[in-house]
């Protein structure tokens, strides 16, 4: 095979985007509801393949993106079981744990931004959106 064609960066960053886009669909109003379809495949591709793709990463030497695509793995991880439990219709927790648990990822990925600036400007933009967006959902918690 040859690893000049398939850049696991490329299929990553479309994985994110993706699952980014799933996670928000009943945010955004376009299903109605919690949908069990939309939070599975966010599942199945924001925790397996980023995953797969995390460890594609590290292998082919792009660390960072090794980094990032474990972080936002991991981060989709939690909130596609929050979402699911959501959708049966569990109780909620009203102590502000989801909170705190977005603040921590939001100074994981401000961590990895600070890191970031010798890796071009398209990815010291993406993980500036990325830092900030747990750091709103903290905020809105």
């Amino acid at each position: 095979m040859n690893n000049r064609l398939v850049i696991s960066s490329t299929i990553g960053y479309m994985c994110l985007g993706l699952t980014i886009w799933m996670l928000n669909l009943g945010y955004t109003h376009w299903v109605a509801g919690p949908n069990m379809y939309a939070i599975i495949m966010a599942f199945s591709l924001g925790t397996v393949v980023l995953g797969v793709i995390a460890i594609l990463s590290f292998f082919h030497g792009r660390t960072l993106d090794a980094v990032i695509f474990f972080g936002s793995a991991a981060v989709f991880f939690t909130v596609s079981i929050v979402n699911h439990h959501g959708a049966m219709g569990t109780q909620a927790d009203s102590s502000g744990t989801l909170g705190w648990f977005f603040l921590v990822w939001a100074i994981f990925f401000f961590y990895v931004w600070l890191g970031s600036f010798k890796a071009g400007w398209a990815r010291s933009l993406f993980l500036l959106a990325s830092w900030l967006a747990p750091l709103a959902y903290c905020l809105f918690c």
